[in-house]
């Protein structure tokens, strides 16, 4: 089983689809003959040039298996010689998505003999998505031998990362080793934004969620005795891998080691996947976590998830909170419930009272104050405590006369703002 797929990971070359129908499509056929719908074309009984990428992936492999290792060659280098188009990658794509499952080693092979750093991208690309997970190391060495030339180095390092992701389903410790060693200088690269993070800790991710529900235990081994800066970063994916296969086994764990901060953000991470599961199961696992700040944060990550499913039961748990956390939870729900049903929300606002009520009211005209900033504020001058409402009334004011001066300058002189805040927000005028 795939724990974490790697086409989630990594964009990917589109699979050729029928294009959309258009309204008229829809309706009912006439009686008319010029409205028939014309019969599907059979598919194509051979395998060659003009048809390779008209036959389903399928029936390619079976017609590629069915040739000898010398009549696969013979067959890439006419599709190598083709004139460089668009049409040609695409056959380039067909040729070895098919190739990579029959024979990866021919394959990989073949897609370095392609004249162009382009064409080559192509084939190799094709391969990387094509192959199975038992093929993936072969092409991590394969691309880490190739010369600086041969592909484009972003398009390099992105099927390296796709590769290894994938080869980390089968063997994940292999995996994890050529990753390190890929990526040396790990902390020098975390330090600084670009130069192919993005690769980097998403293969990360991926390798760690793939170990953890294989074989968790060596997974922190592994993770916990690196000293750099994606260590908490892995250890995170690995619980969650584990959590895909054992929720109960991995909860234990993690219930046992709450001891640094680190642990606990752990803690956090998962109650992420317990809320996208079963936000009461969360609410009952953050209770023993004694760090106020985890526990908070945890808190409100369930406040906004279980909001996004069902936000009157998300407040319902919210108003039980002790006062502080129950005020945070709720201008959550309120915020993420607002962006799915404004209407709703503001229903719902009339019923609630004193500080919750305030707590909500902020969240909500927060979350709607880019949308319509006359509307946002009309509600944050709703709040009773005096002091929230100025804070948040200026905040969103300061905002909307940034953004639209001409709309929020007449608003908010005539409002039932005190004047010195108005003087303040407005200047001289």
């Amino acid at each position: 089983m795939w724990f974490l797929c790697a086409h989630c990971l990594f964009a990917q070359t589109k699979p050729e689809t029928a294009p959309p129908l258009a309204a008229d499509d829809t309706a009912a056929p006439t009686a008319s003959p010029a409205f028939s719908i014309p019969p599907t074309p059979s598919p194509p009984h051979k395998l060659d040039i003009d048809t390779i990428a008209a036959i389903p992936l399928e029936e390619r492999r079976a017609f590629l298996a069915k040739l000898s290792a010398d009549e696969r060659v013979k067959f890439a280098r006419q599709v190598r010689d083709l004139p460089p188009t668009g049409q040609t990658n695409g056959k380039i794509n067909a040729l070895f998505m098919g190739w990579s499952v029959v024979d990866p080693v021919a394959a990989i092979e073949n897609a370095k003999g392609f004249p162009t750093p382009r064409t080559r991208t192509v084939a190799t690309e094709a391969i990387a998505y094509g192959m199975e997970p038992k093929s993936a190391g072969i092409m991590v060495q394969s691309l880490r031998t190739l010369s600086q030339d041969a592909l484009d180095p972003e398009a390099k390092e992105r099927l390296l990362g796709l590769s290894i992701v994938k080869w980390s389903q089968v063997d994940p410790a292999a995996a994890a080793h050529s990753l390190a060693e890929l990526y040396p200088d790990a902390p020098s690269r975390l330090a600084k934004p670009g130069g192919g993070d993005g690769v980097f800790l998403t293969a990360t991710k991926g390798v760690a969620t793939n170990w953890g529900a294989t074989d968790p235990h060596a997974a922190l081994g592994w993770f916990q005795k690196k000293s750099e800066p994606e260590d908490l970063f892995a250890v995170e994916n690995v619980i969650l891998g584990w959590w895909q296969k054992d929720h109960t086994a991995a909860a234990a764990y993690v219930s046992a080691h709450v001891g640094t901060a680190g642990e606990r953000e752990v803690a956090g991470v998962m109650a992420d996947a317990m809320a996208e599961q079963d936000p009461r199961v969360a609410t009952d696992w953050v209770k023993w976590n004694k760090d106020d700040r985890s526990r908070r944060r945890a808190q409100l990550r369930i406040a906004d998830i279980w909001a996004s499913k069902d936000p009157r039961a998300a407040a319902k748990w919210a108003a039980g909170l002790p006062a502080e956390e129950g005020k945070s939870a709720m201008s959550v729900v309120a915020s993420r419930w607002a962006q799915n049903d404004t209407q709703a929300t503001a229903k719902w606002l009339d019923s609630l009272k004193g500080s919750l009520r305030d707590a909500a009211i902020a969240g909500f005209a927060s979350a709607t104050a880019g949308r319509d900033y006359a509307f946002a504020m009309g509600w944050a001058m709703k709040i009773s405590d005096p002091q929230s409402k100025e804070r948040l009334s200026k905040a969103i004011a300061t905002q909307w006369l940034r953004l639209k001066p001409n709309e929020a300058r007449p608003w908010i002189q005539s409002s039932k703002m005190p004047e010195d805040q108005k003087k303040q927000l407005l200047g001289s005028d």
